[in-house]
């Protein structure tokens, strides 16, 4: 919290009273004009802060531990190649994959973690590339737009990101709330034939969005503008893209309307089973979306000496019972 603070400070005219007392600063920071305060605050995300007063909760891992959550139906998932969008950049070695990791994984576990995804390129992310490194040439950070140092472990690092911040929740989630509600699990695992931020080769982090919103207004300038990852699907977009927002979109709003996204009217659109019926996700994919055994798509299996486990259920263990 101090550091967001600071930045806060050293991003406004606020910045002068740095060397004076807090009641002076948070004085200054409450007589912003509000378009200074926006352009200081607007360039990330941030989540709630229970700081025991205003918000007085625990965290959402703690409500549904608790059972304190509303026992309505759900829809989650997420991206093949998430941890691509967020892995940093530049680790040739084993050392160098910890500096990076550091900030993510407690110490405690990071050693641990390192040895479910062993240095193989061939399993990294962006997942299904074989050897291949891609380049970091123009690669830029997902929030900062600076561009990214390639590295030997690059896929590992983005694999392990990934798994941790993007992968590992909705599987915990999914097979929690699926004793009480209907879930609905996917995973998105499609390239989109081009988005506004500049063609890539992975399914990154939203890119399933404009599929899911079905977008058919084509405002690719005002979307590279203003730095939106942004795919258009009206008429001129390949059939298989827009057939793809089709049948995403209204999946989702049969889900919103009845609690089932299979009342969607999509002729031989895949069934999309629950998710206690065995574990499985629908996989989204203009080559015929496919359902999938959950655990099957994780990738890295446990090292030969700890067959207890995959790795994103070791994640999930960690996670559920310390600060990772």
């Amino acid at each position: 919290m101090q550091a967001t603070y600071d930045k806060l400070l050293s991003s406004t005219t606020c910045a002068q009273t740095a060397e004076q007392a807090s009641d002076v600063q948070l004085a200054c920071i409450r007589a912003l004009p509000i378009q200074e305060f926006r352009e200081a605050t607007g360039g990330g995300m941030t989540g709630l802060v229970a700081d025991g007063d205003l918000l007085d909760v625990g965290s959402a891992l703690d409500a549904y531990k608790k059972g304190n959550w509303v026992k309505v139906p759900h829809l989650i998932g997420s991206n093949t190649d998430e941890g691509w969008s967020f892995g940093a950049r530049g680790a040739n070695t084993t050392e160098q994959t910890k500096a990076l990791l550091a900030g993510l994984v407690p110490s405690e576990h990071l050693d641990a973690l390192l040895r479910l995804y062993p240095d193989v390129p061939a399993l990294g992310c962006p997942f299904n590339t074989g050897d291949l490194q891609p380049s970091a040439a123009g690669a830029v950070d997902f929030f900062s737009s600076a561009e990214m140092p390639s590295g030997l472990q690059n896929k590992r690092v983005a694999a392990i990101v990934g798994d941790v911040m993007l992968a590992a929740g909705p599987r915990w989630l999914a097979q929690v709330a699926s004793r009480e509600v209907a879930v609905f699990k996917y995973r998105f695992n499609h390239v989109p034939y081009s988005t506004s931020s500049g063609v890539q080769d992975y399914v990154g982090h939203f890119v399933e969005v404009p599929y899911v919103f079905n977008l058919q207004n084509d405002e690719t300038a005002f979307w590279k503008e203003h730095g939106c990852t942004a795919t258009y699907l009206g008429p001129g977009a390949p059939t298989g893209d827009r057939s793809l927002g089709i049948a995403m979109s209204r999946a989702w709003a049969s889900f919103i309307a009845t609690g089932d996204p299979n009342e969607a009217n999509v002729p031989g659109q895949t069934h999309w089973p629950p998710y206690s019926e065995g574990a499985r996700n629908l996989v989204w994919q203009t080559r015929g979306s496919v359902v999938e055994n959950d655990v099957s798509w994780d990738l890295f299996p446990p090292p030969p000496d700890d067959q207890k486990t995959d790795s994103l259920e070791r994640i999930i263990e960690r996670r559920g019972s310390s600060s990772l």
